[in-house]
């Protein structure tokens, strides 16, 4: 299985910027971009399609919530730094993407741009996670997640940043993106359990 997003949401604390960390493997390597705090949609509230894009895709999530401050944390310790697990969706504006990518340009414009990350309601840990997207009330894609496979995540991630209370880290180990139009529903289940619905309008 594939990884196609890791997310990194730094959650704020007491007024500090949040920042959403994305890493994205390419040719089996991964890329890492960042996204600012306005890209967090919460409490089932609907995504309005935007006018610079005529082609938004999804990719469902788990999401992690980081407990306690950590920096270069080794994978047998990682488990210590989070109990509460969500899902979520990564949006992206693949149009706009494709056209700065054959420019050579930055990529904020079609990954970082507002409430293009939605996220649902926390839930405690467990050892296998599985997360179902459904569209329109049908099952389109499961994702099976093992907590070994968040530990190394983390594990990586604090090898790049600081790890605060809050973080939120978003996994999507799958290729698959869902192209999302007007009208539709996405729903999100961890271990079926609702835990997210977004409306599109």
């Amino acid at each position: 299985m594939g990884f196609s997003h890791f997310l990194i949401l730094l959650h704020p604390q007491k007024k500090e910027t949040m920042k959403l960390i994305c890493v994205t493997p390419i040719n089996h390597n991964k890329l890492i971009y960042i996204k600012p705090d306005t890209c967090l949609i919460r409490n089932n509230e609907a995504f309005y399609m935007p006018e610079f894009s005529q082609h938004i895709t999804a990719r469902p999530a788990l999401v992690i919530k980081i407990k306690k401050i950590g920096k270069n944390i080794n994978e047998r310790f990682a488990s210590r730094y989070y109990e509460e697990i969500s899902a979520g969706l990564n949006l992206e504006a693949n149009d706009v993407l494709s056209e700065l990518k054959s420019k050579g340009l930055p990529w904020d414009r079609a990954v970082a741009f507002d409430r293009s990350a939605p996220l649902g309601i926390f839930h405690k840990k467990s050892e296998e996670t599985e997360i179902e997207l459904t569209i329109d009330k049908k099952i389109v894609h499961i994702l099976n997640i093992n907590h070994l496979l968040i530990h190394q995540i983390i594990s990586e991630a604090s090898h790049l940043f600081t790890l605060k209370i809050g973080d939120l880290i978003y996994i999507s180990p799958c290729e698959d993106k869902f192209q999302i139009k007007i009208g539709q529903e996405f729903a999100l289940k961890i271990n079926n359990d609702t835990t997210l619905q977004c409306n599109i309008k």
